[in-house]
């Protein structure tokens, strides 16, 4: 072959290897473009985020507080409803209670002995819880309001009885009177015959005038006495009366003495029931049980002898019923493409992911307004995800708790490649044309 035979033989090679190298480009960059303009690609809000519970924990709190006595839990330990957590010392409050129940027990022992007065009753009626219990201060309130029912008795009818002997002297003085009276009667009913008779003999001529004078000044000192007897009479039936209304007077100051002191303890023991009823209560509350069934978390007491303060937190619980979410900030800039329901998938970070998977969960709740770091002062809204529990159930070896940290990755709308690669340079362009 000659030699422009070959180089002709070889440039038409090199033409077909270059037109071929041209058309692999061509349909390499026109797959690629279809590809990049028809397939279509996930996004995804990409999110750290904190394993909480709904609702947030639940705080244990000491509503009087107190000095801590015995601490029964640690961080962790699973408790029941009722479960002892605390104990404060009981000294203080279990004085207190006893002092005011010793002091409700004496008021209604009172109240009992008070009433039984005012009524006039022969005996006091005590109330029942009263009579059952077997508390030394109780019995000893029964007796002494007894004593003290059977003196104030006493003490008030001795002063009744020296008035009504007083009345029975003043009757026995005016039955005195009265025969003297009578007596002094009959002497002027005989008088005045003999003063008849002697008129009749004086008419005759037969006595002297003196005579008949000295009679009737006999008369005249008998009446004298008569109303003298009469008066002295009246005024012992007037000192009957005097201190009959005193008996009465002394029965009526006694009454509302009574019924002024009846009002007292009344109002004492309004008082002192429900101060003993909170003073109980606090006292139970010394006893911190646990309100709900669950985990032990955020122990605030270490060692006996600590003081809790008023309204003090002591722990808190994680309730076993409340289901854990997963709390993610989402930024501002993404807020358009974050829709509760939209799917995500979570990598607990605890855990490698080779050999634990990224699970799926749901947007189950997103935050109505913007809030801030208090931190870094950045704005975000809150979004909140439910891991899906077949995917929990799955994996076993997954374990949440509260606090855990993950990544969170949330599937926003659907976009090609091609957006994706051109959707910036666009808006950078637009914004330099609305600049210009």
């Amino acid at each position: 072959m000659s030699a422009p035979t070959e180089v002709r033989v070889a440039s038409d090679r090199i033409h077909g290897l270059v037109a071929l190298g041209l058309a692999i480009v061509v349909m390499f960059f026109g797959v690629a473009g279809a590809w990049a303009a028809l397939s279509p690609l996930d996004g995804a809000i990409v999110s750290e985020g904190i394993v909480k519970v709904e609702g947030n924990r639940k705080s244990v709190d000491q509503l009087e507080g107190g000095i801590v006595s015995r601490i029964n839990v640690r961080d962790g330990d699973l408790v029941q409803v009722g479960d002892v957590l605390v104990e404060l010392d009981r000294e203080r409050l279990a004085s207190q209670v006893d002092i005011l129940r010793q002091q409700l027990t004496v008021a209604q022992a009172t109240e009992a002995r008070l009433s039984a007065e005012l009524t006039g009753a022969q005996y006091i009626t005590f109330p029942p819880e009263l009579l059952r219990t077997d508390d030394s201060t109780a019995r000893q309130a029964l007796v002494s309001q007894r004593d003290e029912f059977e003196a104030r008795r006493k003490a008030l009818t001795g002063a009744e009885s020296v008035l009504r002997i007083r009345i029975d002297n003043l009757w026995q003085q005016i039955e005195g009177k009265l025969s003297q009276e009578k007596l002094l009667n009959s002497q002027m009913d005989s008088l005045e015959a003999e003063r008849e008779s002697l008129k009749g003999l004086y008419t005759d001529g037969l006595t002297t005038r003196s005579r008949l004078l000295d009679l009737e000044r006999s008369q005249t000192g008998i009446l004298a006495d008569i109303a003298e007897v009469q008066t002295s009479i009246a005024s012992l039936k007037q000192s009957i009366v005097e201190n009959e209304q005193q008996i009465e007077q002394l029965s009526n100051d006694r009454r509302a003495e009574v019924a002024g002191l009846l009002d007292q303890v009344r109002l004492t023991i309004l008082d002192l029931g429900p101060s003993l009823a909170n003073a109980q209560a606090a006292l139970s509350r010394t006893v911190v049980r646990s309100p709900y069934a669950g985990r032990v978390v955020g122990l605030n007491v270490f060692s006996t002898g600590e003081v809790v303060p008023p309204g003090g937190t002591i722990l808190e619980i994680v309730p076993i019923e409340t289901r854990l979410i997963v709390e993610a900030k989402v930024r501002v800039e993404d807020i358009a493409d974050l829709k509760i329901g939209a799917g995500a998938e979570i990598h607990f970070v605890s855990y490698a992911q080779l050999y634990v998977p990224m699970v799926e969960a749901s947007v189950a709740n997103v935050s109505a307004d913007r809030l801030t770091d208090e931190r870094t002062g950045a704005g975000y809204y809150l979004a909140q995800l439910v891991v899906d529990p077949t995917e929990l159930a799955a994996n076993p070896k997954i374990e949440l708790y509260p606090g855990m940290p993950a990544q969170v990755m949330i599937t926003t709308r659907r976009r090609s490649a091609l957006e994706y690669l051109v959707g910036p340079l666009l808006a950078s362009f637009d914004g330099a044309l609305r600049q210009n």
